[in-house]
């Protein structure tokens, strides 16, 4: 064989390897399907920015402040602005709208019911018939505070029981996208992982920064739940995005774990000392906005689905061994 017909070959094979299209002795990028993250400078939201740019061309939807939006391309997306989303899709084919904007605050959506329900459920409607209209895949990001706790673990298709108007608008969220589409995702979780900016608020950045300035913490030892890692979340989206999956699903860890017992935790593998944690029942707040006593959530559909072994809280938790060094 020739050198130059040697050449043509081996690059042949590398354009396979990386995905590049070989043409006419040229090099060509395959283009990269567009998706659209609302809440973009949000935790999750820019999370799922990082770990989706050089997927999918990500086009970061924000509400007031993009400051902290690296990604150069930018629409501000609100439930009172909508034109710029809508004039962005009569001339760009979007394949999917991540739904990660959203009041979580439990105790302002207590006393804001209205605006709860007009940030949480109407945004989301109009976003909802936006999809449709474009058959767009609708991913929305849906919360395990959907139950009142008398179970240990809740599956997809268990009855949601409410206890607050948080839950409420993420309830009725989700019924209209099941009745408006097809194509879509509901995904139930609650996350956690490091966040360089400590004004954020965040759980593990709450007892990874008490415990790194010896500050004592109250957890609550008789509140259960089941988080994942970001990361972790964002590789199952990935990959049900990937193989055109739709569906409810639950993203969470194999292991039913209190709050208390998540920090000593992360105590153990961040080599904190864990004396200023304190064990605290929920009962003994006051004036606290009623919530379920246990949000765990049963993951067998979603590893069936991916085939996914385990999702060990542990594992997930030394992931920010890793970020938190580099």
């Amino acid at each position: 064989m020739s050198p130059r017909k040697n050449y043509h070959k081996k690059n042949l094979t590398l354009s396979s390897k990386f995905n590049i299209k070989y043409k006419n002795n040229s090099f060509a990028k395959t283009t990269l399907q567009k998706i659209i993250i609302t809440g973009s400078n949000g935790f999750l939201g820019s999370k799922l920015t990082k770990f989706f740019s050089g997927k999918y061309e990500v086009i970061c939807g924000y509400n007031n402040n993009h400051n902290n939006i690296s990604n150069n391309k930018k629409i501000k997306i609100n439930y009172n602005n909508l034109e710029n989303v809508k004039n962005y899709l009569e001339s760009n084919k979007v394949f999917s709208i991540i739904h990660c904007a959203g009041l979580t605050n439990i105790e302002f959506c207590e006393e804001n019911k209205s605006k709860c329900l007009e940030v949480n459920y109407k945004f989301t409607q109009k976003l909802v018939q936006i999809s449709k209209k474009k058959k767009i895949l609708f991913v929305f990001l849906s919360t395990d505070h959907l139950y009142d706790g008398k179970k240990k673990k809740y599956l997809e298709k268990d009855t949601t029981s409410p206890l607050n108007n948080y839950a409420i608008s993420k309830i009725k969220s989700e019924h209209y996208i099941k009745k408006k589409l097809k194509k879509y995702l509901i995904l139930r979780t609650n996350f956690f992982g490091f966040q360089k900016e400590y004004n954020k608020k965040n759980f593990f950045n709450f007892i990874f920064k008490s415990l790194s300035k010896k500050k004592e913490i109250k957890l609550f030892g008789d509140v259960y739940f089941s988080p994942v890692h970001y990361l972790t979340f964002c590789e199952i989206l990935s990959k049900l995005m990937s193989i055109r999956k739709y569906g409810i699903f639950n993203i969470s860890s194999d292991q039913r774990i209190s709050k208390y017992k998540f920090g000593k935790l992360i105590a153990k593998y961040f080599s904190f000392k864990d004396n200023k944690i304190k064990n605290v029942s929920i009962d003994k707040i006051k004036n606290l906005v009623k919530r379920p006593k246990n949000m765990s959530l049963n993951n067998l559909v979603i590893k069936k689905t991916l085939k996914i072994k385990n999702i060990n809280i542990i594992n997930n938790i030394k992931r920010d061994l890793k970020i938190i060094n580099d």
